[in-house]
């Protein structure tokens, strides 16, 4: 995969996860997570929420779940062919889709 530069650095808190990605096929489906923003450490972002894609997002596990505070990594350039699953396209109009290039927990 192609690298990105890193654009923003983040923290924030999983308001919602998105619908769930289609199965494999003929697309490159991405996850589109919504989180509110609490620091921005690296670039600009003055909006609330960011919506951010993660590729292989499994929204089972606990890291997706509402309530949990991640530092992002993000990039405004996408894979190739990559189709975000946008849920939050109607609720958050003209709001851009970050791509995760890293995230981790914290407290």
């Amino acid at each position: 995969m192609k690298t990105f530069a890193v654009d923003i650095i983040l923290d924030g808190i999983l308001d919602r996860s998105g619908s769930p990605v289609p199965s494999p096929g003929h697309s490159y489906w991405i996850a589109v997570i919504r989180y509110k923003v609490i620091n921005v450490f690296k670039g600009e972002y003055k909006h609330s929420y960011v919506l951010v894609g993660h590729d292989g997002a499994d929204m089972a596990l606990a890291e997706f779940q509402p309530g949990v505070k991640k530092r992002l990594e993000l990039s405004i350039k996408s894979p190739q062919h990559a189709v975000y699953n946008n849920s939050f396209a109607n609720e958050n109009p003209g709001l851009p889709v970050y791509f995760c290039l890293h995230s981790e927990l914290i407290k």
